[in-house]
């Protein structure tokens, strides 16, 4: 298996065990990359050392929430994925994006068709080409106790060679990207997305266009929520749009609050600190980093934390101090 360097320092034969063994227990590797984290847990995790490969096992096990979906979607290793889909047999935000992944090899595909849950199944229909050629995915898809008829009849459609979308195969979450985007108006592509299985929402919201993000970061789901963080096509704009709304989650705003390159801009983190659902830390740290015009306003505003303002109050006086 190759790594990167960041991957290799902890993994390579001269890493001591005292590095080895923090890094499987997850405290060495956190400024990594996920997928990078990722890595470094699965290949530790077949480590000689018995303690290292049982702390890198329950690790990698306990590798959840955001953190997890960004390295699954990741340039990572087939094996890593096999494994990733083993260790998350319950979650079906992840068995999704081990589903969208490219580099997922067609054993653990043919595993997630099997016994995959219906969102995971809208996302292998999306992968026309694997299942053009692998006639067995109809046996093994029909299997599935999961499966619904629409979803069998895609699968049928693809493999028959019928590139044409029909009616059923548009219910049940699979119509193209590019044509949702072309052909549909705002109305109709609000009524298309309801009718999306989580799967294909996943998918559509790391893609699709400022419309549709508009619409999906509107989700209640939070994995479909910060699937839009990660389109690569989302501007400066959206993101200072949503943090200056206070209905935005504290989770989403947390997210963009470690993004470098969103942080760049003042304006998006002066909103921060002053969205009452940021969390208190970020809002606290950030805070140093505003001019003294808006630490005043911060230290007169009731729409935030008395603790926050108090202490904008004391920077303030410090800033005028010097």
């Amino acid at each position: 298996m190759k790594v990167n360097k960041e991957v290799y320092r902890f993994v390579s034969p001269q890493t001591t065990g005292e590095l080895r063994l923090s890094a499987a227990e997850g405290k060495a590797v956190e400024e990594l990359a996920p997928a990078d984290r990722l890595t470094v847990l699965y290949i530790l995790s077949r480590d000689k050392d018995e303690a290292v490969k049982k702390a890198a096992t329950k690790s990698f096990e306990e590798f959840l929430g955001q953190p997890l979906l960004q390295a699954l979607e990741g340039d990572l290793d087939p094996a890593i994925l096999k494994k990733a889909a083993e260790a998350c047999e319950d979650n079906e935000a992840a068995l999704t994006m081990i589903a969208l992944n490219e580099k997922t090899d067609d054993q653990t595909l043919l595993k997630l068709a099997s016994t995959g849950p219906s969102a995971v199944l809208d996302a292998l229909i999306l992968r026309k080409e694997w299942i053009a050629k692998t006639p067995s995915i109809l046996e093994t898809i029909d299997g599935n106790p999961l499966t619904g008829e629409l979803q069998l009849s895609a699968v049928k459609r693809i493999l028959a060679g019928d590139e044409e979308e029909g009616p059923e195969e548009e219910e049940a979450g699979t119509a193209g990207i590019e044509k949702m985007e072309e052909d549909l108006d705002s109305l109709k592509l609000h009524e298309r997305i309801q009718r999306m299985t989580m799967g294909a929402k996943v998918k559509f919201a790391m893609m699709g266009n400022k419309e549709a993000r508009e619409l999906l970061i509107r989700e209640s789901n939070k994995v479909i929520q910060q699937s839009v963080l990660r389109n690569p096509r989302v501007t400066e704009d959206e993101i200072l749009k949503l943090t200056a709304t206070k209905g935005t989650s504290d989770e989403l705003l947390r997210q963009i609050s470690k993004s470098k390159d969103w942080l760049k801009n003042y304006q998006i983190k002066s909103a921060l600190v002053t969205n009452p659902k940021t969390p208190l830390n970020i809002s606290m740290r950030l805070m140093a980093q505003l001019n003294e015009k808006d630490l005043a306003s911060l230290s007169r505003s009731k729409n935030i934390s008395s603790v926050l303002s108090s202490t904008a109050r004391k920077a303030l006086e410090l800033k005028k101090k010097r």
